[in-house]
């Protein structure tokens, strides 16, 4: 990345360089994106993704409120009011996995969601959220990057995806499975509005927070896939570092 070039950009080709990654190296990840996944993958990523998602409205929250009552004029009155404004579009969006889950096990949604409970969570997820808390207490501007970094995918993946799946139907409950992917099919909006406020920050160290953040939500969100993918296959193993994606 040359100098000069803002930090958003810096940040959402973190986000695009991760995409890049996952379509190269991740078998569970391509078979979505070409709609042939099995009934087994799709409900691995559904139950390990609602993991964190069912904390991104309280990580948003903490966030736009901390901006909102920021020192800094501007934190205050450009990023505080983006970021409540993102945050109240996340609602729901926990919700609607919980039904897709359901479809997909022919539940109601309080068994999927115990169902969901009970199965182990991927470290990637539980150190992912001890990132967010230590980002939200040291650095809350910087929680930005988190979101910005996750909906470059989505706005690559979730479209692609669920018109793939709806062609090509691997499974039959598939048509009332994809409310999750149909959510974030406009993630578009949200990494534009996640890089007007990454050009808000001011001062080195609020800025080089913003991109430590992403560069880590980056590596941590991969390994998550590299469980799902190592799940499926039978072997949960430690792998080598990641080389890309931000590492």
């Amino acid at each position: 990345m040359k100098t000069g070039t803002k930090l958003s950009d810096q940040i959402t080709q973190i986000g695009h360089d991760l995409v890049d990654d996952l379509e190269r190296q991740s078998p569970l990840y391509r078979a979505m994106l070409e709609g042939r996944s099995s009934i087994e993958g799709y409900s691995e990523f559904l139950l390990q993704h609602h993991k964190y998602i069912r904390h991104a409205v309280s990580i948003l929250g903490r966030y736009a409120e901390a901006m909102t009552k920021s020192s800094v004029a501007e934190y205050r009155k450009v990023i505080g009011a983006s970021a409540t404004r993102h945050c109240d579009e996340e609602r729901g969006h926990d919700e609607g996995m919980l039904r897709d889950l359901a479809a997909l096990w022919h539940c109601s949604r309080d068994e999927a969601l115990a169902r969901a409970d009970a199965t182990e969570t991927a470290p990637a997820v539980t150190l992912f959220l001890a990132i967010m808390e230590s980002t939200l207490e040291k650095f809350p501007c910087a929680t930005v990057s988190f979101p910005t970094v996750i909906e470059v995918l989505g706005m690559r993946f979730c479209r692609a995806s669920r018109d793939a799946f709806l062609a090509n139907r691997p499974f039959p409950e598939i048509d009332q499975a994809t409310q999750f992917l149909f959510d974030h099919m406009e993630d578009g909006d949200h990494v534009a509005g996640g890089a007007l406020r990454i050009d808000c920050l001011k001062g080195d160290h609020d800025r080089a927070a913003a991109l430590t953040c992403a560069r880590l939500t980056a590596v941590v969100y991969r390994d998550l896939w590299r469980y799902l993918d190592q799940k499926l296959a039978g072997r949960v193993e430690a792998a080598p570092a990641l080389v890309g994606a931000g590492a």
